[in-house]
């Protein structure tokens, strides 16, 4: 059995309509990106359900969205040269450490928003001023990080999420 960590309930495709469900907003410019193009958006995270869910959720907001089940994914992605403009990191999965990988973003200069259910990574993140959603989390919650993380375009830019 899978947890879910989102509240928001998944989008559903109507295949004459598009994509329909709750937390649709407008989008800022930020997120809009430039010329037409949308912003591209990396989500990184082992549980295949709650990555899958960001990524419909992501795109119901017209951004191109690849995602990774794993760091080393992560980093072999970041190397064909796709460029990327926000990462949307797991702070807790197998394999190497995540602050590993969130340091990995900071020297390419990649804003990330890091999102977790573990206490000891929520008080990691205030007490060094990173953006981290706590799981669990409305869709809201996420398109304002990511909004922050893209208009900012620093690594781990303290979001007002953050509470």
């Amino acid at each position: 059995m899978s947890v879910m960590y989102i509240t928001d309930m998944v989008p559903q495709r109507d295949h004459n309509r598009g994509w329909q469900g709750s937390g649709i907003r407008e989008l800022s410019p930020a997120l809009r990106g430039t010329m037409g193009q949308s912003k591209h958006i990396l989500v990184v995270d082992d549980n295949g359900d709650v990555r899958d869910v960001i990524v419909a959720s992501l795109q119901t907001h017209d951004f191109r969205v690849s995602s990774a089940p794993s760091g080393s994914v992560m980093r072999d992605f970041l190397e064909t040269g796709d460029t990327v403009d926000c990462v949307i990191l797991d702070v807790l999965m197998p394999g190497e450490a995540s602050a590993s990988l969130a340091l990995h973003l900071k020297e390419r200069s990649i804003p990330v928003v890091m999102i977790s259910g573990s206490p000891e990574a929520m008080k990691y993140a205030m007490d060094n001023g990173l953006q981290l959603l706590r799981k669990p989390f409305h869709l809201q919650d996420l398109y304002s990080a990511v909004d922050t993380a893209l208009a900012s375009g620093e690594f781990g830019q303290r979001s007002q999420v953050d509470g």
